[in-house]
């Protein structure tokens, strides 16, 4: 597979990772939220971790610390860690 992906009939690229065009990954979450037959797993997975006693949780490509501020909502101390520019502080 390439660095892009062709977007079927278009002619135009995307890039294969979110970390280059913040507005995809935004999108991604809302179609995500409003479409999915699950919808967003994190609170879920926070609930989860926080239920097996997780006393630290390193969040790898955290995009933008959804699941870190659940987490701490949690008690739950969490690091998010993600190359993007627009990553939670």
């Amino acid at each position: 597979m390439t660095a892009m992906a062709s977007l079927e009939g278009s002619g135009r690229a995307l890039p294969t990772d979110y970390d280059s065009d913040p507005e995809r990954f935004a999108t991604n979450q809302a179609v995500t939220s409003r479409f999915s037959a699950q919808g967003d797993v994190h609170a879920e997975i926070a609930r989860r971790l926080a239920e097996q006693g997780c006393r630290r949780v390193l969040d790898a490509g955290g995009g933008n610390g959804t699941l870190a501020r659940l987490l701490a909502a949690e008690g739950v101390p969490t690091v998010v860690v993600d190359q993007a520019a627009y990553v939670a502080e």
